[in-house]
Formats: structure tokens, C-alpha cells, sequence
């Protein structure tokens, strides 16, 4: 009976109609123009006061709202080399979020008990900082045994959680008030670890602890295997509702995808639990899913994604429908990549956007064209006789160039975001 499921499941599939297949991209694009685009108007005056309209107006977005992010290889951001500097200078220039893939996890700031060592994730911060980045923090606590130290393995009750309060109090307190989140106990619905060793409070006092410590940084929980079939949401729904129910003070939804590629029907390929699951990911059933989810009122954050696909072709597809069926769900304003650089991606070459010289593959072709190309707002204007350009364009930052009749330009910036509809400029040039 199961493989003829199997089957009649299958024949649904191939016998869907291009139209049908269409109708998700259509949805998608009505969405995001309904989410993430504003209208807005530029008000340009001269120095008196007075509207100004026989200007040329050259808007340009320099930057999106919505947070597009890689995980950063710490191996790669310490190195002092010609490659090494690429690598940095590919991520400052293509995304505006950063996550250490390793940096500030308890097995690597503390890997012998009582000693600990933030040296990969200093230097995290300060990359972004320097170059404007926003950081999530991941992870506080891994339920997984194996990506435990050693020494932690060997303990359990009261010593364990001890252990994990004086994590607490080292990290927190150190990154306070410049990550945008926490991640703050990664799986809690597929293994269970804490819990065995210390008791079912451990959870929910973890979190309430990491709140006390750093009350300004928000704490997320962080699941895979929840936007392709109903068992892992409801299994989710639930405990999210156990913690809210509870008054455990969880701010944010995460959601890792590491089998991203199964949105252009790739059966994933790998021993990673994340990657065993053969449900396939939909458009309309992402959305329902997430839909749920946003109930809670909290952002959502697709923390982790990975698409691992032999053919070039379908990995691109699955990158360009992916991107653009999450960046049309409203309550989602956050997508982290799991890497995308040859030279450093978990599930090597067939995950990989960029090659080892850092040229786009065809997956890499679509990522730029969505965030450099299509959802990016530019173009020349006039304003009307009063002075008054109406223009609607993608949240983000802009450089605004008027230039006059007589060749003389102004530089100024604007922030489109919700709420924010109107910029008055004043174009003042100096006289030589």
C-alpha cells in the first residue's frame, strides 16, 4: 500500500500543468510587491525654499532592509592572505548579515572545561562591525551529543547545568548588545540531551537565564524539517506554544533548510539527518506552513539554508524559487545562507553558488540577479512642476544625485522603510 501512495503521489506531481506550475511565481511576485516595496515622495527645494523642479533625480538602493546573510568560515576570516581578503571583501560587498558557521558555538569557545576562548568570535564581530554587517549569534546550546566537547559529554544533573549557566554568563554578557539574535537551543524537537541529563526544566530555564543576562538581544529556537511536511510544523506549533504558554521568553522563530534543493524536485543526496527527509518542498505548502507559524506573532528567520544539487541547473532553479517564495511570506525577514563558496561549504562543489576564484556558478547567477537585479530599486526621474517626485521602491537605503540645468550635482540618502513616505531635500550645491 505505501509504495502505491508513493506512486499516485508521484503521477501528481508530473501531471502538473505549466500553467499550474506558473501560478506560485505569479502569487510570489504579487507578494513581494505587496511586502516588501513602499510608496514614497521626494520633495526637492532650493536653498529658499522654494520647489525646485528642472532637476534630473538619480535614485539608486544601496542596500536592502530585509536581511540576506551567509554563515562566515572562521578559518577563512583569520587567514592573512590574497584569498582570504577575497573572501572578505565578497561578503561585506553581496550580503548585510553574517553568522560565525562555528565561531561561537560551546564546543569551540570552551573546549576545555574552565578555559574559554572567544577568539574566533571577536573576530566575527569585529569584521562586521567594520563593515556594517548585522550578526546572528549561533548557537548558545546544541542538543546533539556529538557536537559536544568531550568533557561535557561526561557530565550531568546539577554539574551540567552549572556548566552551562557559566557559558551563559561568559558569552552573553561579552556580545551584548551587538548581535540581532540568539539562537538559543538548536533542536530541541529531535534530540533531547539536556533534558536526559538534567531534567525537563532545563529548557525553558535556559532560556529565562539568557534573557536575564542579556535582556535586549532576542532568543530563537531553531528547527529543520518544518517547511516540507505537517509532522515537523505541528511538532514545532507545539512546543513553541508549550514555551509561550509557559512564559518562556522566546522571541523569534528559526528554521534551518539544509535540503533546500527539493523546491525544483532534487532528492536530497547525504547521511545528515537534515538531509534524510524525502518530502517535497512546495511553494503554497512553505507558505501554509509558515503561515501557522506566524501566528505566533514572532519574526521568522530561515537560519540555515543549503541547496545541494549534481546538476547545475536545478540549483539554480532551486535558489531562485526558494529566495523567492521566502522573501514573499511577510513574517520572514531573514535568509541565511550555509555557505556558498567553493572553498568553504559543508556539503562541497554541488552546494556550491561561487567557485574557487569566486565566479558565479548558474546558482550564483540567480542569488545576484534577485538581490542586485530584480529586487533592487533604481532608475532616472523628473519631478513634477511643484517640486514633487511619487515613487514606489524595495525597504532599504538609497543615494539620491540631483542634478540641475546648469550641471551641478547634490548627493543626499534617503531610508525607504514602512512608515517612512516622505524625504524633503534641499539642493543647494557649492559655487565654485
Amino acid at each position: 500500500m505505501p509504495s502505491k501512495i508513493l506512486c499516485l503521489i508521484l503521477l501528481c506531481m508530473t501531471s502538473l500543468t505549466p500553467s499550474a506550475l506558473a501560478d506560485w511565481r505569479e502569487e510570489a511576485d504579487q507578494r513581494i510587491e505587496r511586502y516588501r516595496k513602499g510608496d514614497h515622495t521626494l520633495i526637492i527645494l532650493q536653498a529658499d525654499g522654494e520647489p525646485l523642479s528642472d532637476v534630473e533625480i538619480q535614485l539608486e538602493q544601496t542596500g536592502h532592509h530585509f536581511r540576506f546573510g551567509t554563515c562566515v568560515s572562521h578559518t577563512w576570516l583569520e587567514r592573512d592572505n590574497e584569498t582570504a581578503e577575497r573572501y572578505r571583501q565578497f561578503i561585506a560587498r553581496h550580503f548585510n548579515t553574517v553568522v560565525g558557521e562555528s565561531s561561537m558555538k560551546w564546543a569551540y569557545t570552551e573546549r576545555e572545561r574552565g578555559i574559554h576562548d572567544f577568539t574566533w568570535a571577536d573576530q566575527l564581530v569585529e569584521f562586521a562591525e567594520q563593515n556594517n554587517l548585522a550578526i546572528r549569534g549561533h548557537v548558545l546550546f546544541w542538543t546533539k551529543i556529538r557536537y559536544k566537547s568531550e568533557w561535557v559529554k561526561e557530565l550531568e544533573g546539577p554539574e551540567l547545568q552549572a556548566a552551562m549557566e557559566n557559558h551563559l554568563r561568559q558569552i552573553l554578557p561579552r556580545y551584548k548588545g551587538q548581535l540581532i539574535a540568539w539562537d538559543g537551543i538548536n533542536e530541541m524537537i529531535t534530540a533531547n540531551f539536556f533534558e536526559e541529563r538534567v531534567g525537563k526544566h532545563i529548557r525553558p530555564h535556559i532560556y529565562r537565564l539568557a534573557h536575564e543576562i542579556d535582556p535586549d538581544t532576542p532568543l530563537f529556537t531553531n528547527e529543520y524539517s518544518i517547511l516540507c511536511n505537517d509532522k515537523g510544523s505541528d511538532a514545532y506549533i507545539s512546543m513553541l506554544k508549550e514555551f509561550v504558554d509557559a512564559g518562556v521568553p522566546v522571541a523569534g522563530i528559526g528554521i534551518q533548510e539544509h535540503a533546500a534543493e527539493r523546491i525544483a524536485d532534487v532528492a536530497p543526496v547525504g547521511e545528515q539527518m537534515e538531509r534524510l527527509s524525502q518530502f517535497r518542498l512546495t511553494p503554497h505548502g512553505i507558505w501554509t506552513r509558515l503561515d501557522r507559524l506566524a501566528e505566533f506573532g514572532l519574526p521568522i528567520h530561515l537560519t540555515e539554508i543549503s541547496f545541494r544539487a549534481e546538476d547545475e541547473q536545478k540549483r539554480a532553479e532551486a535558489v531562485d524559487k526558494f529566495f523567492r517564495v521566502a522573501f514573499a511570506h511577510p513574517a520572514v525577514d531573514t535568509i541565511m545562507l550555509w555557505g556558498f563558496w567553493q572553498r568553504a561549504h559543508w556539503l562541497g562543489r554541488p552546494a556550491v553558488l561561487f567557485d574557487a576564484d569566486f565566479n558565479p556558478l548558474p546558482a550564483g547567477e540567480a542569488l545576484l540577479n534577485l538581490l542586485e537585479n530584480e529586487w533592487k530599486t533604481r532608475g532616472t526621474f523628473t519631478p513634477d512642476v511643484s517640486g514633487t517626485l511619487a515613487f514606489r521602491g524595495f525597504f532599504g537605503a538609497y543615494q539620491v544625485r540631483v542634478t540641475d540645468s546648469e550641471g551641478a550635482s547634490t548627493f543626499h540618502t534617503l531610508d525607504l522603510h514602512p512608515g517612512n513616505q516622505q524625504t524633503v531635500i534641499t539642493h543647494s550645491p557649492e559655487k565654485p
